[in-house]
């Protein structure tokens, strides 16, 4: 999928695979002042989330830490104070993942963009 994909969108499946974030209500509203990644172990301190039992800190492993690094040099917090910038509003996060997610997965299994029966 990596092929086909927004190179966010390579990133936020790690981040969610990695920690457990929910994507709505936490992964995508992250902002870089709260992912913590030169600190020892490195973590992310999830301040919005669906319910207040969410808001928690949240450990990252080593794989997911290299990635935010990489993410960060590219996209960091210059360019924006979300982890997740929408492209073409920077002063807020993306939003619309769905609809791009389901046209990835559509091109890869048919490689034609839809679904055929």
């Amino acid at each position: 999928m990596r092929q086909f994909s927004p190179e966010w969108l390579s990133v936020l499946i790690t981040l969610l695979v990695e920690t457990g974030l929910r994507v709505r209500k936490e992964a995508l509203p992250l902002k870089w002042p709260d992912v913590l990644l030169d600190s020892e172990p490195a973590c992310i301190h999830v301040r919005e989330s669906k319910s207040a039992a969410g808001l928690r800190t949240v450990w990252l492993t080593d794989y997911c830490k290299s990635v935010l690094i990489d993410w960060r040099r590219r996209s960091g917090p210059d360019l924006s104070p979300y982890v997740f910038p929408s492209p073409r509003i920077t002063h807020t996060h993306i939003t619309g993942y769905k609809r791009r997610g389901e046209q990835l997965l559509a091109k890869q299994v048919c490689g034609t963009g839809g679904f055929t029966t």
